[in-house]
């Protein structure tokens, strides 16, 4: 069985005491249920990791471009000069 409907399907299929059964021993097996926790937290652990090398990386790059950010203090006195 390879997807989920098929096995909802099999459950179907059950007697109902087997079913109950079934119901129980999942219940009784948090365990089976929380798979998908640990997909998460794998997958939170690779963006953090990922985060930490941007941060590594951060202010060691140059670019030859400029722009507004380069030259602030020009562009801050151009638009904070008194126009009077």
């Amino acid at each position: 069985m390879s997807s989920v409907e098929e096995i909802l399907q099999a459950v179907r299929n059950l007697a109902l005491p087997e079913r109950r059964y079934l119901i129980r021993t999942l219940n009784q097996a948090p365990e089976l249920l929380d798979r998908e926790d640990d997909t998460d937290k794998i997958q939170e652990e690779r963006q953090q990791a990922a985060l930490a090398e941007f941060i590594k990386m951060a202010g060691t790059l140059h670019s030859d471009f400029t722009d507004v950010s380069t030259n602030k203090k020009k562009y801050l006195a151009i638009a904070y000069a008194d126009k009077r």
